[in-house]
């Protein structure tokens, strides 16, 4: 058996290295990329108490173009299905408009993620605390969103949203 000298065995230790931590890298980037499109999300779906309509409606156009057009967005708890951005943006607004504030949280956030197809799938719980008044209750759902690399960009082409339990 040949042995191999200390050169060889670090230029093949640093070529190994150098292939996970591009690896590694590949696929937290892409995560994080998915996550700061997610916080984009939910950062824009709160609402400041005094919101405008109209500042209302530009929101919900915002949060509509982080997703793909056309897309499919069912939720059974509030009775949409929604197949375009337009739909969808409709949606966002007028569950939006029911409140005087809204606060957002997301957690038990799981991704999974095919950086080389462009696809991820991802499960989390939402809960929105809704304030009316002198009113406050909060609403928790279970969502899945899927995910899509367009350009670059990460964009849900489909989402599921049922009561959590």
């Amino acid at each position: 058996m040949r042995r191999v000298g200390p050169a060889p065995r670090a230029a093949l230790l640093a070529l190994g290295l150098g292939v996970a931590a591009l690896l590694a890298a590949c696929g937290d980037g892409e995560e994080r990329r998915i996550r700061r499109a997610l916080a984009e999300i939910r950062g824009l779906a709160a609402k400041a108490p005094g919101e405008s309509e109209l500042a209302g409606l530009a929101t919900a156009r915002k949060i509509a173009l982080h997703f793909t057009d056309p897309v499919s967005v069912t939720a059974e708890p509030v009775g949409l299905a929604t197949r375009d951005r337009r739909g969808l943006i409709g949606a966002i607004h007028q569950y939006r408009s029911r409140t005087d504030a809204l606060y957002v949280r997301t957690y038990d956030e799981e991704l999974e993620l095919d950086p080389a197809g462009g696809r991820a799938r991802m499960t989390l719980t939402v809960e929105f605390v809704r304030e009316l008044a002198d009113l406050a209750g909060a609403e928790r759902y279970a969502v899945v969103l899927y995910w899509v690399r367009g350009d670059g960009e990460w964009l849900v082409e489909a989402a599921e949203v049922r009561r959590s339990g």
